[in-house]
This record gives structure tokens, C-alpha cells and sequence, in this order.
């Protein structure tokens, strides 16, 4: 074999990412060391198996019931969702854009998503815009189809919302 070639294990399964868990917990309660690097791969590769299954899938996977009982492993599966949803609702390109329709019910679901450069953030309050420079610009604290139509026709054309550097 080449020193070059590259070997190429499998991903861990559900199965072995809740194991690796509960040995962090053994290994925490019984003083024995390492339980912070164990935790960590373990909350890490279940991250990256919500974001392969999610992307593979294009819509959220529910979490394994292996991993419910456990609030990090949770938390951790969510994140994954998260990134793989930031990554799929990313529309770059002005010949690209979705629907109007689309992009309403997906913030009024708390999606965030990024069109032409500008981050749309829902939370409580509305849907925060943030421009391509990282600066907050506007927030819709109604969700009508004339706003969201309105921005799309603006980003079609390119424009720009709030300060722009010059």
C-alpha cells in the first residue's frame, strides 16, 4: 500500500455515538479522566451525522431515539439540523432566487436563510435582515407576501440593503 492511499472507516452508527456517551459518564462519575474527550467525540460525530443524513435526505431528520433521553445529545443532533438547513436554504445568485411563498413559510417556520448575501433572521420579534457586510438593516414584524415580493424584486436587481462600505 502507498503511504499516499488513504484508508477509509465508516462512520460511527447511532448505536456507537450513544455508547461512546454513556462510557463519558462512566467515565466522569467514576473519576477516571478523559470523559471531556469522549464526550466531545461523541457530541461531534452525532453533529455530523444529523448534517450527512439531513443533507442526504434535504429536509430534517428526527432525532434517534438513542439519543433523546440525553439533552446534549439532543442539542448537538439539533445543531447539525441547523447547518445543514443554513447550507440548503442559500440561494447566491440573483438568477437564482425562491419563491415568495417558499421563502414566507420557511422564516414563519424560524428558518433562517440567506439570499444574495442578506441574512434573514427570524426570532421573536420579526425577521431580522442583516446585509452582505455583516450590518443589521431592517426588521419585518409581519410576514405579508407584498414585503418578502418587494425583497426579492430588490435583490433580483442587486440591490443593497442598509450601509454599504464605499
Amino acid at each position: 500500500m502507498n503511504s499516499n492511499e488513504q484508508i477509509s472507516f465508516p462512520r460511527p452508527t447511532e448505536l456507537e455515538i450513544r455508547s461512546q456517551f454513556a462510557l463519558a459518564t462512566v467515565y466522569a462519575r467514576c473519576s477516571l479522566g478523559g470523559e471531556y474527550t469522549l464526550r466531545g467525540w461523541a457530541l461531534n460525530e452525532a453533529r455530523e451525522l444529523a448534517f450527512r443524513l439531513s443533507e442526504v435526505e434535504e429536509s430534517d431528520v428526527p432525532c434517534p431515539i438513542l439519543f433523546r433521553d440525553e439533552e446534549l445529545l439532543v442539542s448537538a443532533w439539533e445543531q447539525g439540523l441547523q447547518r445543514a438547513a443554513d447550507k440548503r436554504y442559500r440561494w447566491f445568485s440573483k438568477d437564482n432566487l425562491p419563491e415568495a411563498t417558499m421563502l414566507r413559510d420557511l422564516l414563519a417556520r424560524g428558518q433562517r436563510c440567506q439570499v444574495n448575501g442578506h441574512s434573514l433572521s427570524p426570532d421573536e420579534h420579526g425577521v431580522w435582515i442583516t446585509n452582505a457586510y455583516g450590518i443589521d438593516c431592517g426588521l419585518w414584524q409581519d410576514l405579508d407576501l407584498k414585503t418578502i415580493e418587494a425583497f426579492l424584486v430588490n435583490m433580483a436587481s442587486d440591490k443593497n440593503y442598509g450601509p454599504t462600505p464605499h
